[in-house]
């Protein structure tokens, strides 16, 4: 009977320390947690400042900036419009289509065509290129979609020629 006493009471010790540990667990988990979110709040509140001061110095540059800023140069010596222009691509005639605004192409597109998408969709990446680059100048066919880029080149260009 006495070792039943000794067995209960080593088990209640047992019981009574896990607990404890436990208890204490869970104390340091939801600091950690606390400690976590003040970390996240802090960075949150950084990130804040950082933009507003980010904001307010693009705005001062930005007002200096305007100040000083004068009507963007006519690179192309192209007056405003929308000017049509015909090359030939691997089907026949290209048309296209080239919008200029305050002297700048703005817009390309092609209006008319007998060449295969597949060839088109290909050659179709030198629109963006003309455009960044403001004219033909430089601009390199697509291979595999040889025929269609030369059409949209010297459709552009031709466009380009009746702009100036």
């Amino acid at each position: 009977m006495r070792m039943f006493w000794v067995r209960s009471a080593d088990l209640l010790v047992i019981v009574a320390a896990l607990f404890i540990y436990q208890s204490q667990a869970h104390v340091r988990t939801q600091i950690i947690s606390a400690q976590e979110e003040q970390q996240k709040a802090l960075r949150v509140q950084e990130a804040y400042k950082e933009a507003m001061d980010k904001i307010a110095m693009d705005k001062t540059e930005g007002s200096q900036t305007a100040e000083n800023t004068q009507e963007p140069e006519n690179v192309l010596g192209a007056a405003d419009g929308i000017y049509t222009g015909t090359g030939t691509g691997f089907s026949g005639d290209l048309t296209v289509e080239v919008t200029v605004e305050k002297g700048k192409i703005r817009d390309i597109s092609i209006t008319d065509t007998q060449d295969d998408d597949d060839y088109l969709d290909r050659a179709s990446a030198l629109l963006g290129q003309i455009m960044d680059a403001q004219g033909t100048d430089g601009i390199d066919v697509i291979s595999g979609a040889t025929y269609s880029s030369k059409g949209i080149l010297e459709a552009v260009e031709h466009a380009l020629e009746g702009a100036g």
